[in-house]
């Protein structure tokens, strides 16, 4: 996956939402694999705990997306930032996809699965 999957499935996350109509569809594990689809590795692993976890982080996304729609950019980053603080992430160039048209691997970004600075 690169990096444009990860913010699609933000933007899927929180619309799993609908707050003006008290709508929501992340209630079950079947629905947070939904989110990832079925033949991704994480999906497997997703558990029941997992689910209110994923309700808790869109909450936060959607902060960070109205803050961006209604024009509070510093707002919106301090809240990403904070979310990327409290899950870090660790970028990894993968070269596993299609081969280039001369060849070489189609090399692009993953984020990878545990943290950079795990101890």
């Amino acid at each position: 996956m690169e990096l444009a999957h990860y913010s699609d499935f933000a933007v899927r996350l929180v619309n799993t939402e609908e707050p003006a109509r008290n709508k929501d569809s992340l209630t079950s594990v079947d629905a947070v694999r939904a989110l990832f689809g079925a033949s991704q590795q994480m999906a497997r692993r997703v558990t029941d705990g997992d689910v209110t976890r994923f309700r808790n982080v869109r909450g936060r996304l959607r902060s960070v997306f109205e803050a961006a729609d209604g024009g509070d950019e510093v707002l919106a980053v301090d809240l990403l930032n904070s979310l990327l603080m409290e899950f870090p992430v660790s970028p990894q160039v993968s070269g596993h996809e299609t081969l280039a048209e001369d060849g070489r691997p189609d090399w692009h970004i993953h984020l990878a699965e545990h943290p950079s600075n795990a101890s």
